[in-house]
């Protein structure tokens, strides 16, 4: 069977998950590979209901009251690129220990980063096999679409310069003080040009 998709307006999760139940997604395969995530506070809820004339699968996940924010204010989210947003949560001393991380691109600067902010998870649509090397080293999750060598600048002529900063760095507090020196020279860089 071929399904599209078109979520050129967006889609809403809890309505796509009862759509593919509905189409005979497995229940049991769904539960489990949530519960992978080895995550607490939560139960997963689904049920037939009716609407108007039409039957469908209701898909609820529901929060412990100690987990529920009306406000989400556990959620934090940056429109700037690169490092800079996590950068900007460490600046700002916002804690984000256990944290889970997404992220489109993930090289090795940005799992320091992850390890310095104790993240308990990351996932990423591109990760770098040096980012490997330092999610694993510190002990945090991790999974991803596509494994690349290395990340490459943004005109694709070389190394991106965050992942070149700590190619030799093998210390936390080490490669975030680098990576903050770099950001800095850059920034300095763009107004001076």
């Amino acid at each position: 069977m071929d399904i599209l998709f078109d979520c050129s307006y967006g889609v809403s999760g809890d309505m796509l998950v009862g759509a593919l139940i509905d189409l005979g997604a497995n229940v049991e395969v769904l539960k489990n590979a949530i519960s992978s995530f080895n995550l607490s506070g939560y139960k997963i809820e689904i049920k037939k209901v009716k609407k108007d004339t039409f039957y469908a699968c209701d898909f609820n996940v529901i929060l412990d009251e100690e987990n529920f924010d009306h406000d989400m204010k556990f959620l934090y989210v940056s429109n700037k690129t690169g490092i800079a947003p996590l950068l900007e949560f460490i600046e700002d001393g916002v804690d984000l220990k256990d944290c889970v991380v997404a992220d489109k691109i993930v090289g090795r600067a940005v799992a320091f980063l992850c390890a310095k902010i104790k993240a308990k998870q990351v996932y990423a649509e591109v990760l770098s096999e040096k980012a490997l090397e330092i999610l694993n080293k510190y002990k945090i999750e991790f999974s991803y679409g596509v494994k690349v060598k290395e990340i490459i600048n943004r005109s694709k002529t070389g190394i991106c310069p965050m992942e070149e900063t700590v190619l030799d760095i093998y210390d936390v507090e080490t490669a975030y003080l680098k990576l903050k020196e770099k950001m800095e020279e850059l920034k300095n860089k763009k107004t001076t040009i």
